[in-house]
């Protein structure tokens, strides 16, 4: 069982590759991030084993998060696949509608974790961490 067991929304992240409104741009990096996802890979690189409860959709997306995940070492035994609920993403638009800000649009409404309920927290895997980890 991990040290660390942590609860939240995993999502994909495109970043805009230029300045400007997202209606002009073409070009986008993607990452897979969530703050919850970024502190198990952050604690499994420092030496904690850390596992993930979450909801992904049954999507590319979500398999893009989970493999992410797994291969960064973090326990991934936790996550469940949504067949009916996409996995959910955001877009970071640069330098507009302020220079030098950027501004984040999310797409999380009806995603996969946005259904997370009791059903899919195991409390003996949750009670037997050191460390239990969510943000509001």
């Amino acid at each position: 069982m991990p040290e660390v067991v942590a609860l939240g929304e995993p999502l994909v992240q495109f970043n805009a590759v230029t300045d400007g409104p997202l209606r002009h741009v073409t070009y986008f990096e993607k990452h897979a991030t969530g703050s919850e996802a970024n502190v198990c890979v952050a604690l499994v690189r420092l030496g904690v084993s850390c596992g993930l409860i979450t909801r992904l959709g049954a999507d590319e997306f979500g398999l893009f998060i989970y493999n992410w995940l797994r291969g960064e070492g973090v326990d991934v035994s936790h996550i469940r696949f949504d067949p009916d609920r996409p996995t959910g993403i955001y877009f970071v638009q640069r330098n507009y509608p302020i220079s030098g800000v950027s501004d984040v649009l999310y797409y999380r409404k009806g995603s996969a974790a946005s259904a997370l309920s009791s059903d899919d927290v195991d409390s003996d895997y949750v009670g037997s961490a050191r460390v239990f980890h969510t943000t509001v």
